[in-house]
């Protein structure tokens, strides 16, 4: 079947992942619904489209292991070389294992959980913001935005500040090769490393956090009944 040519548009090429903003500006302007050779599929660049197709579970999958073509040799050989092999994720799975995984955690994301949670997250901003003021100039995404998620989830998960860093070094190394694409083999080592010292962690953790209140306690404590975690 032939398809109409894209406009630049190349996930993995490194100006992309420096900067996407001009190709998916161009995309969503002259080409919103595109057909994509690298990865294999559909691009969709509007909000409206993003939206529909993210909550439509019956004619689309958040699965990438049920896409077709390229990206679903691409997806399998990710997940093959992956430390964690198929175990499902709660962000790429469909009902009724969507459905079950994120029924462990929901009732602590909560509006009331959100609201209790604001001033320590306007902590962190300040904190963020006075370092990167400190500094006389600062990149926004490196100095901000992106410590800032991890500080809050550290947060919601019950760790310590010395747990923080090993704990989220470890998750940047196994989610990086989550994602697959072109990778050195030091970095499905790394992420193996990374693995066997997040279940380390983990079962100590268990030991002193199990029915705490956390997010982790109630993944410890779901982790009993196998039909709801493994």
């Amino acid at each position: 079947m032939w398809w109409p040519p894209l406009l630049s548009f190349n996930p993995f090429r490194p100006s992309y992942q420096q900067d996407p903003y001009p190709s998916l500006a161009r995309l969503r302007s002259a080409e919103p619904v595109a057909r994509s050779q690298q990865p294999d599929g559909w691009v969709l660049t509007r909000h409206d489209n993003c939206r529909d197709t993210l909550r439509d579970n019956v004619r689309f999958s958040n699965d990438p292991t049920r896409g077709n073509g390229d990206l679903a040799q691409f997806v399998a050989s990710s997940r093959h070389r992956s430390p964690i092999g198929d175990t499902a994720i709660v962000g790429s799975s469909d009902p009724p294992v969507h459905t079950r995984l994120r029924s462990i955690v929901s009732r602590l994301f909560t509006t009331r959980t959100v609201q209790a949670a604001r001033p320590r997250i306007r902590q962190h901003i300040d904190q963020l913001l006075d370092e990167a003021a400190a500094s006389g100039s600062f990149e926004l995404m490196s100095s901000v935005a992106r410590p800032l998620p991890s500080l809050i989830v550290g947060d919601l998960l019950g760790l310590t500040e010395d747990e923080r860093k090993p704990v989220r070094d470890w998750t940047r190394s196994l989610m990086r090769v989550i994602g697959g694409g072109d990778l050195p083999p030091s970095a499905y080592r790394e992420a193996e490393t990374a693995t066997n010292e997040l279940r380390a962690f983990l079962d100590r953790y268990a030991d002193t956090h199990e029915g705490d209140g956390t997010i982790l306690g109630e993944l410890i404590a779901a982790e009993q009944d196998e039909e709801r975690l493994s």
